[in-house]
């Protein structure tokens, strides 16, 4: 009988046809082998252990064996290649204002998301959102591949946490950060439409968004000095790759009740000396001393000061020594502060309980926050955050007491009838909207 002829190998051929070891025809969705036998045809290739770039991987980054009881076997689709390429060559660019921290969400973060398949399918994720933010015929197939992916990574993540050790805490640092702009992002998509990033449930957006960030900081505290040799600090704060200090450098003057010292630094972000009685009287010392510390990381990273907020272009003697880069080249289009990275280290350097005190809505925590979004609306807008300042914002507004509400009037004095006008809250806070 005569022999068969040998066919030709096939490098990208689907995995039933390189099973039987027969020629595949390479057809998508499903070859005409599969077709024909009635075989679930896919495309899939396992993920090899490597790491992109010529530059080592740090020890605490290679792969290790998966632990007892939790597989790790991370199958690479054609489609997940195309989604890491979009994440390196775009999405990346769009997570901070400043190159070096760039290049390190395409070198650093993707060596490590090699070696930790959770941290690879956050990424995907992220991408598959910034994609279905710029394709309407694909953005709900997109943004529920997305929410796919973000939930297998989560299972996993959540393993990592109640294992962090010195082997996993790279990673479980970097998903931390990045997950804090998945939330946002994901807001509003095809698979929950209705979801209102900063709405109406406070609890549920915005306290779950900033303890995303005290995750992170969670895990920097217990492995301050790995995660600062590995400069995966520089995705907080580009400008202090050891982070900046966790309080403010103001000083705090002796011998002045810590409420009266509170009142002194409201004025300063223009709060009306006739509010300030009734806000300082309902005020306990312990929740004054942790308002006073966010209430000054915010005047140092945000300058806000003066009878009306004003943010200020002056150089900082801690987080901001120049306003170039070290290249000489000023990274923000508009003032050459990177605002972004401010906004950034100031949700990461909170005390905790100031996050609790937002959480039982406290009217001065409330003021305080209100910065923040004046702060963080002089960010570049960019797909995932051009949102939040004008709805940080309304937010604040909507949770003041009535009879506190006027006081709020020197941040944003456009009105409507019914609240705040929306379109007067973006543009007057986030005037740079980009869609990429």
């Amino acid at each position: 009988m005569p022999r068969r002829p040998k066919g030709l190998k096939s490098r990208y051929g689907c995995s039933e046809c390189k099973r039987r070891r027969v020629k595949c025809d390479e057809t998508k969705p499903s070859c005409l082998n599969c077709n024909r036998l009635g075989q679930s045809c896919s495309y899939t290739l396992i993920t090899p252990q490597f790491c992109g770039g010529t530059k080592p991987v740090p020890s605490s980054i290679k792969w290790q064996p998966p632990k007892s009881g939790q597989p790790d076997r991370c199958v690479f689709r054609l489609r997940d290649m195309q989604l890491l390429h979009f994440f390196t060559m775009k999405t990346a660019e769009t997570l901070s204002s400043h190159p070096e921290v760039q290049n390190a969400w395409k070198t650093t973060v993707v060596d490590a998301a090699f070696a930790n398949s959770f941290l690879l399918q956050g990424l995907l994720a992220l991408a598959a959102l910034h994609l279905a933010s710029q394709s309407s015929a694909d953005g709900e197939d997109l943004s529920i591949l997305a929410a796919t992916k973000i939930e297998q990574a989560l299972v996993q993540f959540r393993h990592e946490v109640r294992c962090l050790s010195s082997q996993n805490c790279d990673a479980v640092f970097i998903f931390s950060v990045l997950i804090a702009f998945y939330i946002p992002a994901s807001a509003g998509t095809a698979i929950n439409p209705s979801a209102n990033f900063f709405g109406d449930d406070f609890s549920v957006s915005v306290v779950k968004w900033m303890r995303l960030f005290r995750s992170a900081r969670d895990v920097y505290d217990q492995y301050t000095s790995q995660i600062r040799e590995r400069s995966l600090s520089i995705l907080i704060s580009w400008y202090d790759r050891d982070l900046p200090p966790p309080t403010s450098s103001i000083p705090l003057p002796e011998g002045i009740p810590i409420n009266e010292y509170l009142a002194d630094q409201l004025k300063r972000v223009g709060v009306p000396e006739a509010e300030l009685a009734y806000l300082i009287s309902t005020s306990h010392p312990e929740a004054a001393q942790t308002n006073v510390r966010a209430l000054n990381l915010a005047l140092e990273l945000f300058g806000i000061d003066g009878e009306h907020p004003k943010l200020l272009e002056a150089q900082w003697k801690v987080y901001m020594p120049t306003t170039l880069g070290r290249s000489g080249h000023p990274w923000h289009s508009t003032d050459g502060v990177d605002w972004l990275s401010r906004s950034f280290a100031w949700l990461f350097w909170i005390p905790l309980q100031f996050i609790e005190l937002l959480e039982s809505r406290d009217n001065i925590s409330l003021i305080i926050f209100a910065c923040f979004g004046l702060g963080f609306g002089r960010a570049p807008g960019k797909w995932w955050n051009s949102h939040i300042p004008g709805l940080v914002m309304e937010m604040v507004h909507r949770n003041l007491p009535p009879d506190s509400r006027e006081l709020f009037s020197y941040i944003l004095p456009a009105r409507s009838d019914d609240g705040l006008a929306d379109c007067a809250i973006t543009a007057s806070v986030h005037p740079h909207v980009s869609n990429t």
